[in-house]
């Protein structure tokens, strides 16, 4: 069985109406070849299942009714969308929310392949294939795809990656499917997306996400829970001396610097939750307090600035 479905994902892709003459596809072919002989000589354990781990997606996806029967008579879309552009904030974002149309398409039961979410990260990762390259590769798996759905995204028609991907289903008649979003609805992904806290944000929404957090996170009680960790952090500085607050022990040190990443953490989930971009906040108030705190009236003063002297 474990033969038969490395066999079924990596058998040497060919797709009639794609050209495999490149040159490029040669290491792919070497690659196909080793994970082949991998497969001849894989053998099940002593149970007759296949040694395989549990899938990372097991409670999310519904489990097969026919275990004996999935992979080869799996039901599998093939998720297109446009990506490139000249900004690459644009293209960010596009790669942002087609990772969540995908997570919400296996969520709610269709097994989609999003070469995007697919391809991307591996490509970061130094491989660098120009869009040939990895449309050969898109294209075969399209080829065994069962159907071409298209995330009707702002641009896509005029993406010559999704007019390729058309034109390569309508020749090997896959049905098509168009898929349009409220991509308003997507604005928290593509805020994470240009965040220059985006590593942050991504990991904070899978620690949620996972444990279902996401329905206690209203702005109301993430500001409630801003305030609770700023306590705790104030704490640590009660009872002490000006200039014993400028040396902590380094236990102490390390209790203030978890207090710091509670702090942090609230106030950029709260600033998330509410699309309030924390630089642009930042900036704007420090050109606030410029007017109303000009040099030559607050320097060496603590004074609020009301208690200036306008006359």
């Amino acid at each position: 069985m474990l033969s038969l479905a490395i066999r079924m994902l990596f058998r040497p892709f060919a797709c009639q109406y794609v050209s495999t003459s490149s040159a490029r596809l040669s290491h792919m072919d070497s690659i196909v070849a080793r994970v082949e002989a991998l497969a001849k000589v894989a053998k099940p354990t002593p149970l007759g299942e296949p040694r395989i781990a549990k899938p990372v997606l097991e409670g999310i996806i519904p489990e097969d009714p026919n275990p004996s029967e999935s992979g080869a008579n799996m039901s599998v879309a093939y998720l297109s969308c446009p990506y490139f552009d000249p900004d690459p904030l644009v293209k960010e974002t596009r790669h942002a929310i087609v990772n969540r149309v995908a997570f919400d398409l296996l969520r709610q039961g269709t097994m989609v392949y999003s070469p995007l979410t697919h391809n991307l990260p591996i490509d970061r990762l130094g491989i660098h294939g120009d869009w040939v390259a990895w449309k050969n590769f898109d294209h075969a798996m399209l080829s065994r795809c069962d159907r071409l759905i298209v995330l009707k995204l702002t641009g896509w028609e005029k993406s010559k990656g999704v007019a390729a991907e058309i034109a390569c289903a309508e020749k090997l008649e896959k049905p098509i499917e168009w898929m349009e979003i409220h991509e308003e609805m997507y604005q928290s992904v593509s805020r994470i997306a240009s965040s220059p806290y985006k590593e942050i944000l991504s990991r904070l929404q899978v620690v949620n996400s996972e444990r279902e957090w996401d329905q206690f996170h209203s702005p109301k009680n993430l500001a409630m829970s801003l305030t609770t960790e700023t306590g705790e952090l104030v704490e640590h500085f009660r009872w002490v001396t000006e200039s014993q607050s400028f040396t902590p022990s380094p236990e102490k040190l390390s209790k203030i610097r978890d207090e710091i990443g509670d702090v942090f953490l609230n106030l950029l989930h709260l600033a998330e939750v509410l699309g309030i971009d924390l630089n642009q906040a930042a900036q704007h108030k420090l050109s606030e307090i410029c007017k109303k705190y000009p040099v030559e009236q607050s320097k060496g003063r603590s004074d609020k600035y009301t208690e200036f002297d306008v006359s």
